[in-house]
């Protein structure tokens, strides 16, 4: 069995106002800065709650995009006056701006239709 650790001790000094007379009054005190096997538990129960809610929360991610997020953007408007090359073009790069922002199928008719 290896040896123990020999815990180190650290002297703090608190300035603790008393509430009878006004005036700061110097504390100081020694505590072990080893932690002993409860403070260890309780720091890893508390990282573990953390990454569960970090999970949970990724899991319960919104579907799609916002239209704000899609306005951002500064998406092109459609031009009714160029030819059929420029409107193929326009909606190619709709679709790409679309499929950027992982906008559902109902929300990229709707963007889209917008822009016109």
């Amino acid at each position: 069995m290896p040896p123990k650790k020999k815990a180190h001790k650290v002297r703090h000094v608190d300035e603790v106002t008393t509430q009878k007379h006004g005036h700061r009054q110097r504390q100081e005190r020694e505590r072990s800065i080893t932690p002993n096997g409860g403070e260890i538990y309780e720091v890893a129960n508390r990282i573990y709650a953390r990454i569960a809610k970090a999970v949970q929360g990724g899991e319960r991610r919104r579907e799609g995009c916002t239209f704000g997020e899609f306005h951002k953007q500064n998406p092109l408007t459609f031009d009714w006056e160029l030819g059929p090359m420029a409107a193929q073009n326009w909606l190619l790069k709709m679709e790409k701006l679309l499929r950027a922002l992982k906008c559902t199928d109902a929300q990229k008719v709707m963007y889209t239709t917008f822009a016109l």
